[in-house]
């Protein structure tokens, strides 16, 4: 019988892949579709889920890769979420902003959050060290190299506004200095989102194993009873 968790993951996982796609084809974004973080997350998430659902049937094979994922997506989910809403939000809701616009993005922007997190804090046990925080590093790494290849091999604008800000204004040039200072900032911010996300699974695992006796360490990721 399926268990109330891989049901929750079936169904996630099929809902991302949907606006996945949703992007991609309808929206007719193609290949810019890769450019922007928040997209990035949802692929994240769509992988997350892919892992999870695997990992409930083969739990030993896929437990260091799964563990990998957790460390990933609550960290760039919060950090996409925080920036959308604090930087990005008005260039959305502004006057003359289509309908369909306001509601994807508001979609974008808090299920892509909400859904793994939900998933995340349900499993028996979160069991990971502050060092998986490199993780969601590299992932931030290898998004800043993307926006430098976009940038000077296929010669197409900054992904966000705020990056155009930081290099003066110019879409025809980079200024270097700035820019990577911009970069390296983007990796520090990583690291303090990734450490308040595991002091946020201390407390969680704190709190079941006050009230329910035990945080052990379990081989299949189940809703708590």
């Amino acid at each position: 019988m399926t268990s109330p968790l891989l049901a929750f993951r079936i169904i996630c996982f099929v809902y991302v892949s949907f606006w996945i796609c949703y992007g991609i084809f309808f929206q007719k974004q193609n290949y810019h579709y890769f450019f922007f973080l928040t997209n990035w997350n949802w692929m994240l998430d769509w992988l997350y889920f892919l892992v999870a659902i695997l990992m409930v049937k083969s739990p030993t094979t896929y437990l260091r890769v799964y563990q990998v994922f957790m460390a990933i997506i609550p960290t760039i989910s919060t950090i996409v979420v925080v920036v959308f809403w604090c930087l990005l939000n008005t260039l959305v809701f502004g006057p003359n902003r289509p309908t369909e616009m306001r509601v994807s993005s508001t979609v974008s922007h808090t299920l892509n959050f909400i859904l793994p997190i939900i998933d995340i804090y349900c499993t028996n046990d979160i069991i990971l060290t502050w060092k998986h925080g490199i993780y969601p590093v590299i992932v931030m790494f290898f998004y800043t190299v993307l926006i430098f290849f976009t940038k000077l091999v296929l010669k197409e604008d900054f992904p966000y506004s705020f990056i155009k800000a930081v290099n003066g204004g110019s879409e025809d040039i980079i200024m270097w200095g700035p820019v990577l200072a911009l970069c390296f900032g983007f990796y520090i911010i990583t690291w303090i989102f990734w450490l308040l996300v595991f002091k946020s699974f201390q407390l969680r695992n704190f709190i079941k194993k006050r009230y329910s006796g035990t945080a052990s360490v379990s081989e299949v990721a189940v809703l708590p009873k």
